[in-house]
């Protein structure tokens, strides 16, 4: 969901998925999911998972590839059902391990195509 979406929905248990660019549009879009709704939102359990996911996300924008790759190994556990999220972070960061985007990237996922 994009951001309009989810300050509607502020009490459920949201994480931020991506930052992207989307063909067509200037401006990058932060997209969310929800994990649960506002009870899972209260719970210990799910506020551990957010702050190691913003952790991860932060570390993957900052350029900090051995700090993304340790908080990843600490969200896996925690959110199994976002195995394919964490897939793609693990791939996109080994990509940019090979070969680090430049200095000034913004952290920003640039699609090339829309998908359905």
């Amino acid at each position: 969901m994009g951001e309009d979406t989810a300050r509607l929905v502020a009490d459920f248990a949201l994480l931020e998925l991506d930052l992207v660019r989307v063909k067509g549009r200037e401006t990058p879009l932060r997209i969310f999911t929800a994990v649960g709704g506002p009870a899972v939102a209260a719970g210990n359990d799910f506020k551990h998972l957010q702050e190691r996911h913003a952790e991860m996300v932060g570390a993957y924008r900052r350029q900090d590839w051995p700090g993304a790759h340790v908080a990843l190994s600490f969200c896996r556990p925690l959110a199994p059902a976002l195995a394919g999220l964490y897939d793609v972070y693990e791939q996109r960061i080994a990509e940019f391990e090979a070969s680090p985007p430049p200095p000034d990237w913004d952290g920003v996922f640039t699609a090339t195509t829309k998908q359905g």
